[in-house]
């Protein structure tokens, strides 16, 4: 019988050391990094050259390069591809000559997680397209909205915390 107490009383103390770490884990979790500061006045210039940058390109993808809607070809969404990719790889190299390896790896580490999530974002836009058979002419200002709507709620949970 006391061994048989003896056995629950180690499963009761298992469970207890279980939850107690799990309690630690989340207060780690959620304590504040004080090394990390998302917005910090010493990197505003690089945030504003960021904004810029970012509205300049977006700008120039939607008023010149689509000024004029029509059927996306094999070659013109090669092109639009690699030229963003460039894009990312230029911001990269200034991140890295900005702030170091480390920073640009971080980044482009990032950059590529993003590209493999968005992948599922084809095939949900794909299927809408398909099923309410939108003309290829029109697709592009539904996707730029979404992307808008994207960048729009991503700053604002930034923000939110």
């Amino acid at each position: 019988m006391s061994k048989a107490l003896g056995l629950l009383s180690n499963q009761f103390h298992g469970y207890a050391s279980i939850e107690n770490g799990l309690e630690v884990t989340l207060a780690e979790a959620l304590a504040k990094d004080n090394n990390v500061t998302l917005f910090r006045s010493e990197d505003m210039h690089a945030w504003v050259l960021f904004t810029c940058v970012f509205a300049a390109l977006i700008t120039f993808d939607n008023v010149i390069l689509n000024r004029n809607p029509q059927a996306l070809t094999m070659k013109r969404a090669l092109l639009y591809s690699l030229f963003w990719m460039v894009m990312a790889a230029a911001f990269c190299g200034w991140v890295t000559y900005a702030k170091g390896t480390n920073a640009g790896y971080m980044w482009m580490t990032g950059y590529l997680l993003e590209w493999m999530l968005s992948f599922d974002n084809l095939f949900v836009f794909h299927m809408i397209f398909s099923v309410y058979g939108c003309p290829d002419s029109l697709k592009q200002r539904p996707l730029f909205l979404g992307i808008l709507g994207a960048v729009v709620f991503r700053l604002i949970f930034i923000f939110i915390g």
